[in-house]
């Protein structure tokens, strides 16, 4: 999943900031799934946030429908990386609250979830 901070630029788009987190697949997460690749203001973006869901319920017989597999972390301050397995919607949620975070108060400023 990439997520890109955009910025209006004339008639054209330019990246300000990119985050890129292998494994969570966007199209995994309902209301998300709708939104790929479509530009969204920041107040759409904090909206859409508080919808995150895993499009299905969980099912034992295909666990990467719900997990995304390998993703690493940092844990407990320790100074390497561990891999977990975390819901797809979890790490968009994280990633999504992230952004919002950092670019909350930017009206100007463009999410592109990819």
């Amino acid at each position: 999943m990439i997520i890109k901070v955009l910025e209006r630029v004339g008639d054209e788009f330019r990246t300000v900031d990119g985050i890129e987190i292998e494994g969570v697949d966007p199209l995994r997460v309902a209301p998300v799934h709708d939104k790929v690749g479509s530009p969204l203001s920041i107040q759409e973006l904090a909206e859409l946030l508080a919808q995150v869901q895993p499009l299905e319920p969980l099912n034992s017989d295909e666990l990467d429908s719900y997990y995304a597999q390998n993703i690493s972390a940092w844990r407990d301050g320790n100074l390497s990386p561990d891999s977990i397995e975390i819901p797809h919607h979890i790490g968009l949620r994280l990633a999504l609250a992230s952004i919002l975070k950092k670019y909350g108060a930017s009206d100007h400023l463009l999410i592109q979830i990819g």
